[in-house]
């Protein structure tokens, strides 16, 4: 990405009639009198900041400012000049190129990052994302709505996902109701915790199969039952952890609270009350982390949307997570 700002109209003291600008960042002036290769001509450009986000020649007489972007951009704030679509495409490709360029901010935009984020692939598109877009996905299981949680929340199994290496998911969404009523085990028991029981192990690759090729696998952290050592799970659909959801810890086991971090969307207020397909009735639905100094139970999210835990085969709703 190259960012220039100046007024090409006072360099060196002349009026130029172009100038041009290529891929790694340089550009040049030209002087001359005769058009050169006109690709934003003088007469659809009005006075004031002109973004200009592929490389050529550009007549530069009606400019009064250029911001020349070359390549991809991405900022918690809004590039000037520059407009932006509101929401999330509805093309999955271009959404793993959006995690893409966030993923590559990770040192700026992270799992703190609350606000909105501008990217754009300087050349063709813009988009303002913001924790809470939601888009609809299709499974074999069904059709669904899920929301933008939050931005770089989890370190990617593979590395090579987007192409190169890359150490995060840059977007991660979650459901925004239940999409149905499952066990977290079969039998009363929260042993191995989350890599091991049939949420996990069994109801989550169902859920996942038919969804979009473009989902990152994730490394999710999770305590078992002698709640205190940080294990990790190689996924692609999860639940989240009572931390993720409610900033704070109830019923979960201190070590894993303090791995990790408020998912954005519940920091920003988005509702922790969720329903089953076809139903406005409130449902508990599950958390991965289990029940802190017991050997039977995994949190949930009651109906009124507060923490609990509950035993681990009573039938709950699953509102599950992935990243792309």
């Amino acid at each position: 990405m190259s960012t220039i700002y100046s007024n090409p109209l006072l360099l060196g003291g002349k009026k130029p009639t172009s100038f041009s600008v290529s891929t790694n960042g340089t550009w040049s002036i030209a002087g001359g009198y005769s058009p050169v290769n006109v690709n934003v001509p003088a007469s659809a450009v009005t006075s004031g900041t002109k973004v200009i986000t592929a490389e050529g020649s550009y007549d530069v007489t009606e400019f009064k400012k250029v911001r020349v972007i070359i390549g991809t951009y991405v900022s918690i704030t809004p590039v000037e000049g520059l407009s932006y679509v509101d929401g999330l495409p509805n093309d999955w490709n271009r959404i793993k190129e959006i995690a893409k360029i966030i993923s590559e901010a990770s040192d700026s935009i992270n799992a703190n990052t609350t606000g909105s984020v501008y990217v754009n692939n300087g050349n063709t598109w813009a988009y303002k994302i913001t924790p809470g877009n939601t888009i609809s996905v299709t499974s074999t299981a069904g059709t669904y709505t899920y929301a933008v949680m939050g931005f770089n929340n989890f370190a990617l199994t593979n590395q090579n996902h987007y192409g190169g290496n890359h150490t995060t998911a840059g977007l991660t969404f979650g459901a925004v109701d239940s999409v149905g009523k499952y066990r977290m085990n079969s039998s009363n028991t929260n042993s191995g915790g989350w890599g091991q029981c049939l949420m996990h192990t069994s109801t989550m690759p169902t859920l996942q199969n038919g969804m979009p090729a473009t989902l990152a696998q994730v490394k999710v952290p999770y305590v078992n039952y002698n709640q205190s050592t940080i294990l990790y799970s190689d996924d692609y659909l999860f639940l989240p952890a009572e931390k993720e959801v409610f900033g704070t810890r109830s019923y979960s086991p201190k070590a894993e609270a303090n791995a990790l971090t408020q998912f954005a969307y519940y920091k920003n207020g988005g509702s922790k009350i969720k329903s089953l397909p076809g139903s406005v009735s409130a449902v508990h639905w599950w958390l991965r982390s289990i029940g802190y100094n017991t050997t039977n139970s995994f949190c949930i999210v009651n109906t009124s949307g507060s923490a609990r835990n509950y035993t681990a085969s009573g039938p709950n709703g699953a509102a599950p997570c992935f990243c792309v």
